[in-house]
């Protein structure tokens, strides 16, 4: 919206062909905004979820990991429009199912998300812990390059419960603080 709220400045719709669900949004300090979630399409029967790199990089994932749901990040530059507004979009999962409660974005424009994975084969970057806790699901905290193709940090966090993480933040010098639970 703009700053009085009066009309739409920008607006668009990103998604495969059955269910995405956006569980986070955020807006870095030049304007971009960035949504992440989950997608419900795991054979991609209806099409699959869209993924972009910014250059001639990869995007991170560009293919469903497995399970019920992989997560998602996206970044948009609102000051462009059409299939050039979408910067970058890639999947992040195993072979289980995962999903993005949260997403905050530094000042370098990296995406850091939080959420839950079941799979023993989350992708993992310099990790604080390397494996798979147990239960049902681990909380997850990653860190991606600005470029949105590489991971800088991931982790599971979580034992032998249930365990989730629902909220993140990110102080100026990059370190991040999550809110969550174990059930």
């Amino acid at each position: 919206l703009n700053s009085t709220g009066s009309s739409i400045s920008y607006s668009t719709v990103i998604g495969g062909a059955n269910n995405d669900v956006g569980n986070a949004v955020a807006v870095d300090v030049n304007g971009n905004a960035f949504i992440a979630g989950e997608t419900l399409d795991p054979q991609g029967i209806f099409g699959h979820f869209p993924t972009k790199s910014p250059s001639s990089l990869d995007p991170f994932q560009d293919n469903f990991g497995g399970g019920r749901s992989d997560a998602f990040v996206c970044k948009f530059d609102p000051d462009e429009s059409g299939d050039t507004s979408l910067v970058y979009s890639t999947l992040l999962g195993g072979s289980e199912g995962e999903g993005v409660e949260d997403i905050v974005v530094d000042a370098s424009e990296r995406a850091y998300v939080c959420g839950y994975t079941e799979s023993p084969d989350f992708p993992r970057q310099s990790a604080l812990q390397n494996v798979y806790g147990g239960g049902t699901e681990d909380a997850f905290v990653t860190k991606f390059a600005a470029s949105g193709a590489s991971l800088e940090f991931a982790t599971y966090l979580g034992g032998v419960e249930e365990d989730v993480a629902l909220a993140i933040d990110v102080d100026e010098l990059g370190r991040a603080v999550l809110g969550g639970g174990s059930y």
